[in-house]
């Protein structure tokens, strides 16, 4: 914690102003008797030092309780305003994330195109018999208890946000960012893989990345679409030609962009420090390799474009497979988000191990929010602390003295005279 400026000021300045009639009343009363009272008249000039300065304490000692009150007045007036003292400080507080989550519920997740015994598969019913379902439903899970836990020491309204989406052919939102944990909980365990009994999501046969990717994005830039204060605005024509550059018919992506779109982009990528992307998916290269370069499955978008907007955008991607390896795409991957690679801020291609039923996809997911959750941001505090308790102490203290003192040296100075 750094401290910055230092400030003083009066919380409650009306009362400052009885400073001015308690001023000129007790100043101007104490100096008039002072003058009448205190100062030795000529005849004592030809006193010796002695005796000159035991007349001057005798005539001075009746009137230090003036004083005396005189202080702890004024200390109660400074009471009364409130002085305090004010100072901003710079602290580290916890960023807050936004974790969007998009999940393959095509059929290959359970073997496909084996017929599975169920005719509806979900993350609260038989996932246990499918490796992959049930560990991707594990990671869910894992993912929103890590979240509400590193939410639990941030401020109200300060918690981490968590939004899922689940892709096959097409993609749906199970959740919008939300950090409600428990209907969370409650919404993954409704998931429904691809079967083909009646009661299937319904988002047909395929796996869809590019299209997937692009809803994230959607949902990513949806405060800046609405134009929410605090936030950089995006028109619809925007999102138009940041969908062309998407296209890998079109021209290269940073070309097709106007400078004034460009800007608008480079001015949200500090938006975005808080948003990561994570895709768990089972697809094989041969199929990524399809929609890495061209545009599949009737969405105008390739992987690649997609992943060259994130890097334009800083904004990590990362990708968990329960299949093969892609260097390919672990390459475009590490190239979006920002910092180092060691530093967790940049995305990746991640690959769960088959064994104890992908139960290392809880760890990936891990490794990824451990990153994010330690995330912190420079914030202006400004702290406020109040001298008024002090001044009121003193002031009982001065005139509590005052009373004593008039009590200990009675006596009258008309005797001296």
């Amino acid at each position: 914690m750094i401290e910055g400026i230092t400030s003083f000021e009066f919380h409650n300045p009306v009362a400052f102003w009885l400073i001015i009639p308690l001023g000129i009343g007790l100043l101007g009363g104490a100096g008039a008797y002072f003058i009448k009272k205190a100062c030795p008249p000529d005849t004592f000039l030809f006193m010796g030092v002695r005796e000159y300065a035991n007349l001057s304490w005798s005539r001075w000692r009746h009137n230090i309780p003036v004083l005396i009150r005189f202080f702890g007045l004024l200390l109660l007036v400074l009471a009364l305003a409130d002085v305090t003292r004010s100072y901003v400080t710079s602290v580290e507080r916890v960023k807050k994330q936004r974790i969007i989550k998009a999940l393959d519920v095509s059929g290959s997740m359970w073997d496909w195109p084996k017929q599975p015994p169920y005719s509806s598969i979900n993350c609260n019913r038989n996932d246990r018999q499918f490796k992959r379902i049930y560990g991707a439903c594990r990671a869910l899970h894992r993912m929103v208890d890590e979240a509400e836990s590193a939410s639990k020491s941030a401020d109200s309204g300060n918690e981490h946000l968590i939004s899922i989406l689940v892709f096959a052919y097409r993609s749906a939102v199970v959740s919008y960012p939300t950090n409600n944990y428990a209907g969370l909980r409650k919404k993954i365990d409704l998931i429904e893989f691809y079967t083909y009994g009646p009661s299937s999501h319904g988002l047909g046969l395929g796996t869809a990345i590019n299209g997937v990717i692009w809803n994230m994005y959607l949902m990513a830039l949806d405060r800046n679409f609405k134009n929410e204060p605090g936030f950089v605005f995006l028109s619809e024509n925007d999102k138009e030609w940041i969908a062309r550059a998407l296209n890998p018919a079109s021209a290269d992506s940073p070309s097709i962009l106007s400078d004034e779109l460009r800007n608008k982009l480079m001015r949200i990528r500090e938006e975005l420090r808080d948003t990561v992307f994570i895709v768990f998916t089972d697809a094989v290269v041969q199929y990524l390799t399809i929609q890495m370069y061209s545009e599949q499955h009737g969405f105008p978008f390739s992987i690649e474009r997609e992943l060259k907007l994130a890097e334009l955008l800083e904004l990590p991607v990362f990708f968990i497979s329960t299949d093969e390896f892609y260097p390919e795409l672990k390459e475009l991957a590490r190239r979006t988000g920002y910092g180092s690679v060691d530093a967790g801020t940049r995305g990746d291609f991640l690959v769960a191990k088959p064994e104890g039923d992908f139960i290392n996809l809880q760890d990936l997911m891990s490794v990824i929010l451990k990153y994010r959750f330690a995330l912190t941001t420079p914030i202006e505090v400004v702290y406020r602390e109040s001298y008024a308790e002090v001044l009121v102490m003193l002031a009982l203290t001065l005139i509590a003295t005052s009373v004593i003192w008039k009590k200990t040296f009675p006596g009258s100075l008309t005797e001296l005279e």
